[in-house]
This record gives C-alpha cells, structure tokens and sequence, in this order.
C-alpha cells in the first residue's frame, strides 16, 4: 500500500495496526489493531472498498469508544457493523455492497443522525408508510435496518427492537409476471450464438445461479457423467470461492442430455484446456455479467419478453424440478439453507394435485 492509501505496520505490543491515509485530515487514520498481518491487511482492503465506493469517510469506520452505549448515531453503526460483518467474512462482497447502497439511499437519510437507543417503533412506522410509493426497495432497506437494530439490542444498545412494522412480512414488490419453459425455449430458438445458446441451456437445465454458470471451468464439467461441480462464482467483484452465501458452499449438478450435447458441441468448436472458462468473451477472457446482460437484453427484445429477467431462468428450472422433487431434493439442487426460500418453487394446482392421487393406492 502506498502512503495515499493506507499501510499496516508491527506496534511495540506485537500487534499489527491497519490505518489509512485521510487526505483531508492530513493524517493517518487508525482502522484497529490486530493480531496477524493478514487480519490488518483484510481491514485494510475493507476499508478501501468502502471509500472507493464512496459510502462513508475513513474516519467513521471504527468505534468512538467516548460515546455511550446506545448513543452512537444510527449511521456510524450500522457503518460499522456492516463493515466488520464483511471483513470478518460472513458476508460477500456483493452482499456488503448491496446492502450498504441501501443503507445510504434509503437509511441514513432518515435514521442517520439519531442515536440508536432513541429510535422508536413509531420512527419506523412513519418511515415504512413515507416508503409506500418505493416497495421495490422498502422490502430490503427494512430488511437491513431489522438486522442491524436485532445486532444493537443484542448488544445492549437499544431495550427493543424498533422494526415491528406488521405489513412487513406481507409487503411485496410490485408482482412481475410468471415466464415458462415454453418463453425459454423460444429464446433459445432465436439464439444464434453457439456459446450464448449453451448458456441458456445451462441455465434452464441446471436452475444455477448466473455468477455460478460464468465460474465454469472445463474442468468443472463432466460431460461423460451428466454433472456439473458448481463450487465458485462471478462477480461484478471478480471470482469468489464457494457458492453465493457459503465460502465453501459445493454442489454437484445432474444435467439433462440437452445440455450435455450443447456443451459438447461447443467443446468440440473450441478444444479448449481444462483450465479454460466455459463461457468467453470474444478477447478469450471470462465472461462478465454485464457483457452477458447486454446480449440477453437484445435477445428478449427480440422474443417480446422485454419483462422477463435472466434470474427468471433459474426460477423456470427450480420450478420444474420441484414439481419431481422433495423439499431436500430441492433445497440441495437450489442451494439453499433456508427452506423458505426453497419453498417459492413449490407450487401446486388441481392437475398436479390430481396427478399426485392417481399414483396413490389405498
């Protein structure tokens, strides 16, 4: 690190402290001291994401331990909490950024300067009901708020959480319409693109995640077996091990012979090294989300599904799954921890239903 950002150098005591340079300051900023470089490194990094990002000033990303409990403002703690939830690892940095854009868009604005003891259950209220023409982004900015206000009563700031909005649980984003196989199919009927065609094909016949399909590697597939190891993905941030939400998340796909041969058919276009990614851009390095999303905009334009969204695709195939599935089967296949989520692809109707009783014996 350069002076213009940031170092960690060894104190006296052992420890090793991160700081970084606040250039309006004219000073070195303490961002903690830890006991390994690699910790002090980390924050480090942390701390520049943050500022790159142009969320919050250096100066405000460690605790003022002058201040009494509970009257920290708002901002500065959930500043902090965030930021020490991503450097200690339990959040991606996908997540981190996420959840910090709407913190400062949608948060801070209102809550930002009260300190966290004096925020009441009727702030929020006023808050949630301000929020009403914005539902698409009330869900999650609630979501956060709830989190972070659990952690401070956790942690003896508060007597009560103040999130005890009753419609919360019954809010929704305004509701997109439902696509099918049949609306993926035709995409993939339109499709020209040999490799852009494959992908699709992964995506409908593996219900993975967009940033897990353009982590593939050829090593990664086994095209002899019918299986997919997913145990990476890509990002906007770069190439993260594990899958989304688990460092060392793994999941090992069966696929449908369709997407056998679409592979293979790109295989032998390429003969590619098994080290290669599965998914190019035209210079041969790995695909990126954004390059992706172009050419999928264009295509749905062109199909009439202006509305349809490439995760959708994923919904299709977990939709369709679970209709063979259990609940395990396809909590595994999803790669879910949280049941609930599983359970938004489990629907059942009065066909199904009576397909499910006529294989029943009594």
């Amino acid at each position: 690190m350069t002076k213009d950002t940031g170092s960690v150098r060894k104190l006296p005591s052992g420890k090793h402290q991160a700081r970084r340079w606040d250039a309006a300051r004219g000073t070195y900023v303490s961002l903690g001291t830890f006991s390994t470089p690699q910790e002090a490194h980390r924050e480090l990094m942390r701390a520049d994401i943050i500022a790159e990002a142009g969320y919050v000033p250096v100066s405000s990303v460690t605790k003022d331990h002058s201040i009494a409990a509970g009257r920290e403002p708002f901002e500065r703690y959930a500043e902090r909490t965030l930021s020490t939830r991503y450097s200690s690892g339990a959040i991606q940095r996908s997540t981190f950024h996420k959840y910090n854009k709407l913190l400062q868009g949608y948060l801070i604005p209102t809550f930002g300067k009260m300190a966290v003891a004096d925020i009441r259950i009727s702030d929020v209220e006023r808050w949630w009901a301000a929020m009403d023409n914005n539902r698409n982004q009330r869900r999650g900015a609630y979501m956060v708020m709830s989190r972070l206000m659990r952690k401070a009563l956790k942690d003896g700031l508060t007597k009560k959480n103040p999130c005890q909005v009753e419609a919360s649980s019954r809010d929704h984003s305004n509701k997109r319409p439902t696509f099918t196989l049949e609306d993926v199919k035709l995409l993939l009927l339109l499709e020209p693109d040999l490799q852009m065609r494959t992908l699709l094909w992964v995506l409908l016949g593996t219900g993975m995640r967009v940033g897990e399909a353009l982590a593939l590697d050829w090593q990664d597939v086994d095209l002899n077996q019918g299986m997919i190891l997913v145990n990476k993905h890509y990002s906007e941030f770069g190439m993260t091990e594990g899958t989304k939400g688990k460092k060392d998340g793994k999941r090992h796909l069966a696929v449908p012979q369709e997407v056998v041969d679409a592979l293979l058919s790109l295989w032998n276009e390429r003969k590619p090294s098994a080290e290669e990614p599965v998914f190019k851009t035209s210079l041969g390095k790995r695909m990126g989300y954004y390059g992706l999303l172009k050419r999928f905009t264009a295509l749905r334009s062109q199909a009439g599904l202006t509305d349809l969204h490439i995760h959708d695709i994923r919904h299709v195939h977990l939709t369709l799954f679970g209709q063979h599935a259990t609940l395990a089967d396809l909590m595994a296949r999803a790669g879910h921890d949280d049941y609930r989520s599983a359970m938004r692809y489990q629907h059942s109707d009065a066909e199904r239903q009576k397909q499910i009783v006529g294989q029943m014996s009594f």
